[in-house]
Parts: structure tokens; sequence; C-alpha cells
């Protein structure tokens, strides 16, 4: 059986690369649009922003479109990689359906 799932991507980078961070939320917002949160910067420096995506049937052409763009943005976020496989972005991306079923997954 299909469930509508939900996904969300949540994205934070280390205080000193404000330039990047402004480079990934733009690419953010030109692939997901409206469902991209401003940028917030903690007491400590570290900036998030949060990618909500609306829920879709599982296998649906809408849930591929989703499915394609999420690992569009997170190619790009891997491309900010270092040579000892560390990031300036951390990002996490969480599944969840209407059944209670969740996944969370550390892509980098």
């Amino acid at each position: 059986m299909e469930f509508i799932t939900n996904n969300a991507m949540i994205v934070t980078a280390l205080p000193s690369f404000k330039k990047e961070v402004k480079k990934a939320h733009g690419f953010a917002q030109a692939l997901f649009g409206g469902s991209v949160t401003p940028i917030v910067t903690n007491p400590i420096g570290y900036q998030t922003f949060f990618i909500s995506m609306t829920g879709a049937l599982e296998g649906s052409d809408r849930y591929k479109e989703f499915e394609s763009k999420r690992g569009e943005f997170t190619e790009f976020i891997d491309s900010f990689g270092f040579e000892d496989d560390s990031n300036l972005f951390q990002l996490v991306d969480v599944s969840y359906n209407e059944v209670g079923e969740t996944a969370i997954e550390n892509s980098l």
C-alpha cells in the first residue's frame, strides 16, 4: 500500500561560511521555491535553514519530482566537502508518512 510521504531538510553551516550559506540557500529557493525558510543564525553563529516539501503519494509523479530535487540539492551540498570527507554543511533529511513511519538520513 502506498502512503502520503512528507520530507523535510534541515541545513546547518559553520559560522565562517556566510557566502556559501547564501549560495546554498539561493540554490534551495530555485529548486523548492516558497518551501525554504529564511536563514536563521544561532547565538554562536551557526546558520540554518529549513526546506519543507509538500507531501505526495509514494510512487506518484509528484513524489518522483520531489525525490529528484532532493537528490539534486544533496549533490550540491556534497560539493562543499573537504578532502577529509567533512563538509561545511550538515544536512538532515527527514521522511515521515501518514501511518507513523519515519526515516532520518544524514547524507554527508
